[in-house]
């Protein structure tokens, strides 16, 4: 007995020895087991509540669907909403400065960690869900839901819970202050709302709309299926976008940790505009392509603003990787960590995905776009010259005055910044007149909110006051971006001599010497 229990657990320590621990103290401690009671003790009353006290049990047609909407309701408020605080919150606790010593004593990968970490979320997800698989299934005989319906709303509800698990693990996997984690910590609970709504409204329309298997496997269900597929593909793009982040937080700062998110966020951007192509095949249409350009716009501006706080030098860890070649050189250095290379990549996708765009008008043959579309366009490219204005205005602050300042807290002023831009003007108007929300828009030519006015001569002045900010921005960061570059060298390579400048702060120039004298 003692030789097959020891058998076990090194089995168990060889499929993930983090999940094994999880594990553990989950079935020791008394959190997860309370949950589970209590959520049996739930739909117990659901149910059993019904059916002794309500007059219409036995001859209403709908009470089947009514009660599975609300046993959905619970259910997905409970692993997309709850199971991710859960985890996110344990690895948080192993994150923080008095515990940082445990994640890199241990000689497991951090792809290990935040493997294991996610094996335990999707664990208890599955366990919750095994719970409430018999009172939904009870809900059939109550009429007014088929079986099919519900174990398709279920698949579709566990793919959300994949996403949102994912996502506790990143927000745990997050370092620095508490205040910055605060608020990476709202961001994802409003994410996580969404994502709840947004399952609640898809099982809804599931739920109370469709027509059982003819719905699903009827003549007109291969757009049904695609899109589901369509679905399922983006959520696996989220969870791997998830992982790989994760394990970028949880590598050691010194190594080439934005290196695989950058290649993998490129691949992501192919995939769903193959994705996109094919929808706009399907409906015979090209306005969806207009959609994908929106989205990744967003989404690219989002990114500039977490680019620019990573780092602006590199170890020699790094550095041994850089290749000799000047081809190479330069596309390592706008795809390995560095602030100014990622920026210069993401403006490089922004132009290619705006490009796409255009090329597909052009075959087209000029017939032009719909007036939305034009508009749609036109306020994506703003909105990015926008976050691009604000993130070279902060490197040229930093530069200029806040010298000392660390590169992880460059974001957090450009996201402060953009906030001031875009809130304060307006607040500004108000105050001054009640009504001025639309007599005073050129308050606002300094932020986005500006294409929100009706003012159609303000939103006119949009594109070159963002051209002229952008082009004075650009002009003043020439030496931070070319610094970079002279510092970008493999490591055999003499690095540029260390001479007291406005564009090297004492840190840089402090570790610049400690390389040197190791080299």
């Amino acid at each position: 007995m003692n030789k097959l229990y020891g058998m076990a657990l090194t089995l168990g320590d060889r499929l993930n020895p983090v999940a094994v621990r999880e594990f553990r103290q989950s079935v020791q401690g008394r959190g997860v087991i309370v949950i589970l009671m209590l959520f049996l003790t739930v739909n117990l009353c659901a149910i059993g509540g019904y059916l002794t006290l309500s007059p219409n049990a036995e001859t209403s047609t709908t009470a089947g669907r009514d009660i599975c909407m609300f046993l959905l309701g619970v259910l997905f408020v409970t692993c997309i909403g709850l199971v991710p605080l859960y985890v996110g919150f344990r690895m948080s606790k192993e994150r923080n400065d008095a515990n940082a010593d445990l994640l890199f004593i241990t000689t497991l990968s951090p792809g290990a960690i935040v493997r294991g970490k996610y094996m335990v979320a999707m664990a208890i997800t599955l366990l919750i869900f095994s719970i409430c698989t018999p009172f939904l299934t009870v809900t059939y005989l109550l009429r007014g839901v088929d079986l099919p319906t519900i174990f398709f709303v279920l698949g579709i509800g566990l793919f959300f819970c994949t996403a949102s698990n994912a996502l506790g693990v990143v927000v745990g996997s997050v370092g620095g202050t508490m205040g910055g984690r605060v608020l990476v910590g709202l961001g994802a609970l409003f994410c996580l709302f969404y994502m709840v709504i947004g399952s609640i409204a898809m099982s809804g329309q599931f739920i109370y709309y469709s027509r059982g298997l003819s719905y699903l496997f009827g003549p007109t269900s291969r757009y049904l299926w695609f899109g589901i597929t369509s679905f399922l593909l983006f959520d696996a793009l989220a969870i791997g976008l998830c992982y790989v982040l994760a394990t970028a937080m949880l590598s050691v700062k010194t190594s080439n940790r934005m290196f695989v998110p950058r290649l993998y966020i490129t691949g992501c951007w192919i995939t769903s505009g193959v994705i996109f192509a094919i929808w706009c095949f399907l409906e015979s249409t090209v306005d969806l392509i207009v959609v994908w350009a929106v989205i990744c716009g967003v989404c690219l501006s989002i990114l500039l603003v977490t680019t620019l706080g990573e780092r602006d030098s590199w170890t020699a860890r790094v550095r041994r990787k850089i290749p000799h070649n000047f081809p190479m050189r330069v596309l390592a250095f706008l795809t390995y960590t560095g602030s100014a290379g990622g920026l210069a990549w993401w403006t490089l996708l922004f132009v290619a995905t705006m490009s796409i765009v255009l090329a597909i008008n052009v075959a087209r043959g000029f017939l032009g776009w719909h007036p939305w579309m034009n508009e749609a366009l036109t306020n994506v490219a703003i909105i990015f010259g926008y976050s691009l204005s604000y993130c070279l205005t902060i490197a040229f602050l930093r530069l200029s005055i806040f010298r000392r300042l660390p590169t992880v807290a460059l974001s957090v002023m450009a996201a402060f910044l953009g906030v001031v831009v875009c809130l304060g003007p307006y607040f500004t108007a108000f105050f001054l007149e009640h009504n001025s929300w639309n007599a005073l828009p050129w308050y606002l030519l300094g932020s986005p909110v500006v294409l929100t006015m009706s003012n159609h001569e303000a939103i006119a002045c949009a594109p070159a006051v963002v051209g002229a900010w952008l082009l004075l921005s650009l002009v003043v960061t020439v030496p931070w971006g070319f610094g970079q570059w002279r510092r970008f060298t493999p490591h055999k390579t003499a690095l540029p001599p260390v001479v007291p400048s406005a564009y090297i702060e004492p840190v840089l120039a402090a570790e610049l010497c400690e390389e040197r004298q190791e080299s």
